[in-house]
């Protein structure tokens, strides 16, 4: 018996299987675009909600497309070229976000970390000061704080924030060499620093001899769970006497880059 292949749907089911395929298609070259352009799929804050949609967008229409193509070829008996390219891109489409989610995290290096964060958030021509000492300043004594403000965002972050903790238990020196031109000066020679002492003139000074300099930052020394790729760090900045903020950082690594998840506000002047 011959089988007579047609390129569009006749079904109910196919139609939407085939409709739902293309929606997953154009979120998903719309997520990996906005990554690979921005280095994330959303800044700072808005991070955790855009991705958090995007991923839900992309179950939903992922799933949903296989569910309604596999139903319409088995039990309407769909024979279009169409319903099997929506089959076989969602079913591709569903394992490839399953491996990105949940799949074994690439190993990396704390230094590789300390790089991401260094360079994020540059603008061209200028760069942030960061001290060369990583510990967790005042976050010092926050640790079920920080528990609890992120289990009030239904996320469970506790080994992560043991990890940081421990890993800070005594201040740790940068050895990584400054870069301007990238976005980032380490204030080795504490030049920056000494604008604050006793004989400096604070950030009228600072901001007459560097006009390039943006804020100045300090970061502890991150923790990393390999097992989920989640990164957490204390990150704080000053940009003038009365304004800057400190909070807890999660990222999640992946490809190299650093995906912000979720943050907590700590401190803000």
């Amino acid at each position: 018996m011959k089988l007579r292949m047609n390129i569009l749907t006749k079904s109910y089911l196919g139609r939407w299987s085939v409709s739902l395929s293309a929606t997953f298609m154009i979120v998903f070259f719309v997520s990996i675009g906005s990554f690979l352009l921005l280095g994330a799929l959303a800044p700072n804050l808005a991070g955790s909600i855009a991705l958090k949609l995007e991923i839900a967008a992309l179950s939903v229409t992922g799933i949903g497309a296989f569910i309604s193509g596999l139903i319409s070829i088995t039990k309407k008996r769909e024979r279009s070229i169409l319903i099997f390219l929506s089959v076989v891109i969602s079913l591709m489409g569903v394992l490839l976000l399953g491996i990105v989610i949940w799949g074994s995290p690439q190993e990396v290096s704390e230094e590789e970390i300390i790089n991401l964060i260094l360079t994020q958030d540059t603008m061209e021509g200028h760069y942030h000061v960061f001290d060369p000492e990583m510990s967790l300043m005042l976050f010092s004594d926050k640790d079920d704080n920080i528990r609890y403000s992120f289990r009030q965002e239904g996320l469970n972050f506790d080994t992560l924030v043991t990890t940081l903790f421990a890993n800070n238990a005594e201040p740790v020196q940068m050895n990584i060499q400054s870069s301007p031109d990238k976005g980032y000066l380490i204030d080795y020679d504490g030049k920056f620093q000494s604008y604050f002492e006793k004989d400096g003139d604070g950030w009228t000074q600072l901001r007459q001899e560097n006009p390039e300099a943006r804020s100045l930052v300090y970061i502890s020394v991150p923790a990393y769970d390999p097992k989920t790729g989640f990164v957490m760090i204390c990150l704080g900045w000053q940009g003038d006497a009365l304004f800057g903020e400190g909070r807890v950082m999660v990222y999640k690594y992946i490809f190299g880059r650093l995906i912000t998840i979720s943050s907590i506000l700590i401190w803000i002047s």
